[in-house]
């Protein structure tokens, strides 16, 4: 995880299970500068993350889960704007030692309910909020993955 800005004054941060806050640290992560690198993620290092400044700035927070499901859906971590086209990846890998791939019929889901099929498993759609998951051809699925919409900004 890095964090984009004009100075070097950002420090990652999280909150995972009840630990609100927590900088990012040796004994999770490894800090450099204003990045953090997670070598080996459990699912106990899914969460929220963001980056804060010395000075008070915040970023958007982007919730990251970490699964060890065969199947994982790749979305958007921040909001997009409605309408917007999106990618969603369907990747399966059968075992650890393998590479994880998209070449396969993949199956989409929105809110449960079914959107497409698409070999390889990419699927380009209109920005929609909701919660969409994948599905491989062995019936194994992707955990559902939140895809928000940022609305229009309204001037008064």
């Amino acid at each position: 995880l890095t964090c984009v800005a004009n100075s070097s004054n950002w420090t990652v941060k999280r909150t995972v299970s009840s630990i609100a806050g927590q900088e990012c640290q040796h004994g999770w992560a490894i800090p450099s500068n204003s990045s953090c690198t997670i070598e080996d993620a459990y699912p106990e290092d899914s969460g929220e993350y963001w980056c804060e400044s010395q000075g008070g700035g915040c970023s958007n927070r982007v919730n990251i889960t970490v699964t060890a499901n065969s199947v994982i859906l790749e979305s958007p971590p921040h909001p997009v704007e409605e309408g917007e086209n999106v990618t969603l990846r369907c990747f399966y890998k059968e075992d650890s030692n393998d590479e994880s791939t998209t070449n396969f019929s993949a199956r989409f889901y929105k809110d449960d309910v079914f959107i497409g099929r698409k070999i390889p498993a990419e699927l380009t759609l209109k920005a929609e909020e909701g919660f969409y998951k994948c599905q491989h051809p062995s019936d194994r699925e992707s955990q559902q993955s939140w895809l928000a919409v940022k609305g229009e900004d309204v001037l008064i």
